[in-house]
């Protein structure tokens, strides 16, 4: 089972992620649907199984074995073994899986608690 370490560079978080095969060959197809990234992106919309790194976490996480990705603006976020530049898109507005989501999408995720992270 493929595990995931998230850097999100805003957030000044580090988040980890356990993902199966089939979970991460679906992050890797959406990863390339993205439009648009920008640091006020949860982390969760785009990994829902990723959780905030603990202080284990931490201690545990090697660079050998363990898959990365950087979370931050469209020019410099990355996932691992993805070769995509992620687009620009009007400016506060990120684009997945052909849905757009906006500021007031992300305020509304975060307050009304749908999921982890707040995420749908």
């Amino acid at each position: 089972m493929p595990t995931l370490w998230i850097e999100e560079e805003y957030g000044y978080r580090d988040w980890v992620a356990e993902l199966s095969e089939e979970e991460l060959a679906e992050l890797r197809r959406r990863w390339c649907t993205m439009r648009g990234l920008f640091c006020s992106v949860p982390v969760p919309l785009i990994v829902p199984q990723a959780r905030e790194a603990s202080e284990e976490d931490s201690m545990n996480y090697s660079r050998e074995g363990w898959l990365s990705a950087h979370i931050h603006e469209c020019n410099d976020s990355w996932l691992e073994g993805v070769d995509y530049e992620i687009p620009e898109a009007e400016p506060g507005v990120f684009h997945m899986d052909g849905r757009q989501y906006t500021l007031v999408d992300f305020s509304n995720m975060l307050y009304s608690r749908k999921g982890p992270g707040g995420c749908p």
